[in-house]
């Protein structure tokens, strides 16, 4: 039987609502069906506050939190985890704990600033596991820590959306949604524009554009254009329904810090066709599951959505092979992972 007896998880919670958020979220809801182990969260919220009494009171419970645990471990940024994430990880040590970082965000160490690459550096050396995001994560991370030291992937996930395996629609019908931070990295206004030009090639296509607005972006600038309506922020269930509406989501995005995305392991799960940019890690988390295009290329972006409209075929083969390629991206299946290696610490001790 494994000595552990409780694992913190310690990591920020929603809202706001975003990828790494979610992606917390979800996992702490599997953590909780859990019968090996029980787990214990503390969300990184609770410090963000400036009241110097409820930080007082928060950063007490942190540290009850951190002595009653077996195993912390810190699910942040590269940038969280120079500061706040090797605090807790120097905690510990130094109560004689075991610890794992699960990192999110696509920034690799090599791209922070000297100081800062040193901490996480650091950080790394000091953890008995590194769960990472995605793949190309692993290898840089392998090549800072020992062989000895375990370096795994934990893959963004979600709940499993469309168990039957079957897209509702088989026809594409021009219902595009844009789905995530309303950020100009994200490509919003490059979608916008592509929608544009493919109706003035009379193509009758629709763009609906969900999530919280940033950059100072207005819902009048989305809705200034034909064919464009701004939703505002969606919940899971409305998520998911919009999904399982659209025809195709589009994702154009050259955000620096793009790791997993949430939305498009929704929207392969739902069997929904993507449209995305060859950038950062996007190619080996969908594979063949989408239509690639080149960053802020605008009528690359146009003609995917035409080969959706013309190509009878390739809209049902987008749909299938999406929804194989989220078969791997359950939460059910990386909370399991995440426990057994774990446990796997105590085990093979």
């Amino acid at each position: 039987m494994p000595r552990i007896k409780t694992v913190l998880v310690v990591g920020r919670l929603p809202p706001p609502a975003g990828g790494t958020t979610k992606s917390l979220e979800f996992l702490v809801k599997e953590l909780a069906e859990e019968q090996r182990i029980k787990s214990t969260v503390f969300d990184l919220n609770r410090i963000a506050s400036y009241q110097p009494q409820k930080l007082f009171f928060s950063v007490r419970a942190l540290l009850r939190k951190t002595r009653d645990s077996d195993h912390i471990s810190v699910h942040v940024s590269l940038h969280r985890l120079s500061d706040l994430g090797l605090t807790l990880l120097l905690l510990a040590k130094a109560t004689g704990k075991t610890a794992s970082i699960r990192r999110f965000g696509g920034t690799c160490v090599k791209e922070l600033p000297a100081p800062k690459r040193l901490l996480v550096v650091l950080a790394y050396r000091l953890s008995d596991i590194i769960f990472c995001q995605t793949i190309e994560q692993c290898t840089e991370a392998n090549s800072i820590v020992s062989k000895r030291k375990r370096v795994e992937w934990l893959p963004t996930a979600r709940p499993l959306i469309n168990k039957n395996k079957q897209r509702p629609r088989a026809s594409f019908t021009a219902k595009l949604v844009f789905i995530s931070q309303v950020k100009k990295e994200k490509g919003v206004f490059e979608a916008i524009e592509a929608v544009r030009r493919a109706r003035q090639e009379n193509l009758t296509c629709y763009l609906r554009v969900y999530g919280p607005l940033y950059d100072n972006i207005t819902s009048q600038d989305l809705e200034s254009h034909d064919g464009v309506a701004y939703g505002g922020e969606l919940n899971t269930e409305e998520v998911r329904r919009e999904l399982s509406d659209a025809d195709a989501i589009l994702l154009p995005t050259y955000y620096t810090g793009e790791g997993y995305p949430g939305i498009l392991i929704e929207a392969m799960q739902n069997g929904c066709p993507i449209i995305t940019t060859r950038w950062k890690s996007l190619p080996e988390l969908v594979k063949d599951a989408a239509i690639f295009v080149s960053p802020a290329d605008v009528h690359a972006l146009k003609q995917g959505i035409k080969r959706l409209y013309l190509e009878k075929n390739i809209f049902a083969q987008l749909s299938r092979k999406s929804i194989q390629r989220g078969q791997v991206f359950t939460s059910d299946k990386q909370a399991d992972h995440f426990i057994s290696s774990i446990i796997s610490l105590y085990e093979n001790s």
